[in-house]
């Protein structure tokens, strides 16, 4: 699990390599603030947007839940930003 205490960000390499399904569970004060998700395929050279549709990056603004499919050996970075108070965010993300 990843705390999110302040505005900045945190990486996670998806475990051993594997790619598929995996259970997102974002919860706790966000203090006005927004977590975007990203991934990267390179080994973090760069980072992308995780969507909801074509043009639509998502931002997690209250508590949140989804199943995603990630590759195997991606990289995933969560980024709280535009907090204006004090932010207590929790983040956990598991292979189902």
């Amino acid at each position: 699990m990843l705390n999110l205490t302040a505005n900045g960000n945190s990486t996670v390499t998806v475990a051993q390599g594997r790619g598929g399904q995996y259970y997102l569970d974002v919860h706790g004060t966000f203090g006005s603030g927004k977590v975007t998700i990203e991934i990267s395929h390179d080994g973090g050279e760069n980072f992308y947007p995780i969507t909801t549709s074509i043009g639509v990056d998502l931002e997690v603004t209250a508590d949140y839940n989804s199943v995603l499919t990630i590759p195997g050996s991606s990289k995933v970075k969560f980024i709280l930003q535009d907090a204006t108070s004090t932010p207590d965010v929790d983040i956990v993300l598991k292979e189902i």
